[in-house]
């Protein structure tokens, strides 16, 4: 058979072999060896490569037409690649074939009148004639080598055909030209048509017919329909996906939550957890000892790995889950399942339900998908007591983007920065760890993108921004170049926005200052790296999640201390904010039925004032360091203002009495609460500033869980319901002189921190790789009609209004 390079653009290359001019192929199907003399062909009957990875279902065997028969190919003007040379005709097939029945009946077993059919393991002898010339006797396989399903050969009566001109193949009767697809309808298999060539005299065509052919036709009809009875092979089975019945090979659109922006394409790497099976052991409490403390050790080991790496933050969580492999409330768990006659893997599947219950009713986004951690460090215990290596290094070899049900902290924890493209990722949220990990490594992510591990292989190429969500597999050519030009304007935006780094901007001659969202240490030492003006929140909760006390009041000035002495400018330190369903076992709160508008934020502070008190002391000594403010979450009345006030100066007066060094620092309020930002006038003579949470505000007011994946299309913040309460609350700061910022995630969006800084407010706080950016967009609105975008905009009736009218703003020359 003729070698030559395999054409397929789907298909690997490759240098020798077999030839395939198929135009597609499905990846991930095992390639058949070929025998020794035989080819195998595609239904165009054009030889297939041997190293391609083209669809079986689509090819059957031919004899080898060997030396001779290469030599009437050219005589009839086929050359050694398999094609046509110019001027020997329209049609340059390298094998055109004429399919002819012997004349033997055909046992069938079907009603008089009816088809021939034979079985799974049977075949039909037919004669083949290559190019008219070449005599050979060839068995058509009919078995299907990938569906199971009893295949069928049925072999049509031969029609007269018109004479063809020379040159030309002869042209059955009544062809008409195939009918479009109608939507929802059965897709037609184009079968083959097979022409003596060239001068024909009589024409053979064996038509196929399947539901779910990649050309997608649309439904037959008369004469098409009749041949299509006759011709029918079941030869493979739609591909069903979000859009419908489509082929293997058709692309697939996939809509997630945005994660960590940025654009990538590349091949995917399926990362596919399988469970494992936990046998009974003699002594059950020891060997699950035993493998806490190695999983401990190894989480930790990861852990110094990753920041020895310079991954802090896949270091801070890895630190955390080997805390919480040895936390008592997993190991006491365990055992009093263990103790009351459990089986070891009994007593794992209780306590893993009945923790990841506790984390998921916490009405905190971050708490609640802390679930997953616990989902993790289980599931290390298990492979550990099975013997079964737990997933770590050397998952990806070249450029990929992972794609995963879940992705652990332990699956990144040694992943090349320079190898891994992007994620994508069918559960998690914006605060999920993979998130985090995303936005340490600087690569795009998307998550919550259901279906996507089902919809692709291993090596099948993929595209995804991250951030609008937005995911493709196996793009087409149209759809790949769009994303390619997405990373092309996201990489140009990150370049222009580096030139800001360190430096100040304005809005109207007023200085907008630009700061950071930290929560740990590392996160302080990247946003001074980035030259983040201060911090705008420091989130405390980290020093308050998995471990079984509060930190002492040591611990806390510590870190607070740190973040002021590394900066010139304020870091706004928030009071912890915990959901009120237990999430630590010293907060003595009871069980709500509806935790996620029950006791959480400042309503927690009642319930355990010593806890409160400790933190407000550490804070307060920190002032006496540095340029420290504080801020209360989740208050929703004048009421709860002026109580919590009242107990910070009593504190305050405590460390004077004692002698203690401290100051009393700024005191804010967090509008996270459509009631605060409703009642701003009466708020603000209470407080020395405001700092709007657009991801709790707008929860409360869209009333949507932003926990729920299935409620993300009500959670924009940009809506002009929420647009409308920050404008309200910004003017009752600009009558009462107080600052006005923003630390949710519409300040990190381009077109949410334009419309935010256009309607009035002073400060932006943002993830750390996204200060420069926001500072570009905020020097971008001076040449901007701000004052009517703002206008329109909230004028708007929908979020997808609002963004239009932005988004034509910032691009207007």
């Amino acid at each position: 058979m003729i070698a030559a390079p395999c054409k397929s653009p789907r298909t690997r290359p490759v240098t020798a072999g077999w030839r395939c001019s198929r135009d597609r192929a499905v990846p991930g199907l095992p390639r058949g060896d070929v025998p020794s003399g035989m080819g195998w062909l595609h239904q165009e009957h054009r030889p297939l490569d041997r190293g391609c990875r083209c669809d079986p279902r689509r090819l059957r065997r031919v004899p080898d037409p060997g030396p001779a028969g290469v030599q009437r190919w050219a005589a009839a003007g086929v050359d050694r690649s398999g094609r046509r040379r110019p001027g020997a005709g329209r049609h340059g097939r390298a094998a055109v074939v004429r399919v002819r029945p012997r004349r033997r009946p055909v046992q069938s077993d079907r009603p008089r009148g009816g088809l021939a059919r034979r079985s799974l393991l049977g075949s039909v002898r037919v004669r083949v004639l290559v190019l008219g010339r070449l005599h050979a006797r060839s068995a058509l396989p009919v078995r299907n080598p990938v569906d199971p399903r009893p295949a069928v050969l049925r072999v049509p009566r031969l029609r007269r055909g018109r004479p063809g001109r020379e040159g030309r193949p002869a042209r059955p009767r009544n062809q008409r030209p195939a009918r479009p697809q109608a939507p929802g309808g059965a897709i037609r298999h184009p079968g083959a048509v097979h022409r003596l060539q060239p001068g024909g005299r009589a024409t053979a065509r064996l038509r196929r017919h399947t539901p779910g052919d990649r050309d997608q036709r649309g439904p037959l009809h008369g004469d098409r329909q009749r041949h299509a009875r006759v011709g029918r092979l079941p030869l493979r089975r739609p591909v069903r996906t979000l859009g419908g019945p489509v082929t293997a090979h058709s692309e697939i659109r996939i809509s997630g939550t945005p994660a960590s922006s940025g654009v990538a394409l590349g091949p995917a790497v399926v990362i596919d957890h399988q469970t494992v099976e936990v046998h009974d052991r003699a002594d059950p409490a020891s060997a699950f000892a035993t493998a806490v403390d190695e999983v401990r050790r190894e989480l930790q080991s990861l852990c110094d790995s990753a920041r020895e790496a310079g991954r802090a933050e896949a270091g801070d969580v890895l630190e955390a889950q080997s805390l919480m492999a040895a936390d008592p409330m997993l190991v006491d768990a365990v055992n009093t399942a263990l103790a009351a006659g459990a089986s070891l893997a009994e007593a794992l599947t209780r306590t893993e339900t009945d923790i990841k219950a506790v984390f998921a009713a916490i009405d905190d986004p971050y708490m609640a998908e802390r679930a997953q951690d616990v989902g993790e460090v289980i599931d290390r215990i298990r492979r550990n007591l099975a013997g079964v290596d737990s997933p770590g290094s050397g998952l990806i070899e070249t450029p990929s983007v992972l794609v995963a049900r879940s992705v652990t902290a332990a699956d990144t924890a040694l992943l090349d920065p320079e190898l891994v493209l992007g994620f994508v990722t069918e559960t998690g949220g914006a605060t999920s760890h993979v998130a985090i990990i995303a936005r340490s490594l600087g690569v795009a992510a998307v998550v919550g993108a259901n279906g996507v591990v089902d919809s692709v292989s291993d090596g099948d190429p993929i595209a995804l921004d991250g951030s609008t969500g937005d995911v493709a597999v196996r793009p087409d050519a149209g759809t790949a170049d769009d994303f390619r030009a997405r990373r092309a304007a996201a990489a140009a935006e990150l370049a222009a926005a580096e030139r800001f780094r360190g430096i100040g901007v304005s809005f109207r001659g007023q200085p907008i200052r630009v700061s950071a969202n930290v929560g740990s240490r590392s996160d302080v030492d990247r946003a001074v790296e980035v030259g983040a003006e201060g911090v705008g929140l420091l989130r405390t909760e980290f020093l308050f999640l998995d471990r079984t006390e509060a930190p002492s009041e040591q611990e806390q000035f510590e870190f607070y201390s740190y973040a002021a002495s590394s900066f010139s400018e304020p870091v706004v330190v928030r009071t912890f904010d915990i959901g009120g369903d237990k999430p630590a076992p010293y907060l003595e709160v009871e069980e709500e039925e509806n935790p996620f508008l029950g006791v959480r934020g400042a309503r927690l502070y009642a319930h355990c004032p010593d806890v409160f008190e400790t933190q407000v002391r550490a804070i307060l000594r920190a002032a006496g360091t540095g340029d420290v403010q504080m801020m209360l979450p989740m208050v929703s009345t004048v009421e709860e203002v002026t109580e919590l006030r009242a107990r910070i100066m009593q504190t305050a007066a405590g460390l004077e009495d004692e002698g203690v060094a401290h100051a009393v620092p700024p005191i804010g309020v967090m509008v996270e609460v459509p009631s605060i930002a409703l009642t701003a006038d009466a708020v603000a003579p209470h407080v020395d500033f405001f700092s709007i949470g657009t991801n709790d505000l707008t929860q409360y007011a869209m009333a949507a869980d932003r926990t729920n994946g299935s409620l993300d299309s009500l959670q924009d913040a940009l809506h002009p319901a929420v647009l409308a309460l920050c404008e309200r609350t910004v003017a009752a700061g600009r009558r009462h002189g107080i600052s006005v910022s923003v630390c949710g995630l519409a300040a990190a969006d381009r077109l949410g921190a334009a419309v935010l800084t256009a309607m009035g407010v002073d400060k932006l706080s943002v993830a750390a790789r996204s200060v420069n950016m926001v500072k570009s967009v905020v020097d971008s609105l001076e040449r901007a009609d701000a004052s009517a975008m703002a206008g329109e905009a909230l004028g708007a009736a929908t979020a997808a209004e609002v963004r239009r009218i932005v988004g034509a703003a910032l691009d207007r020359p």
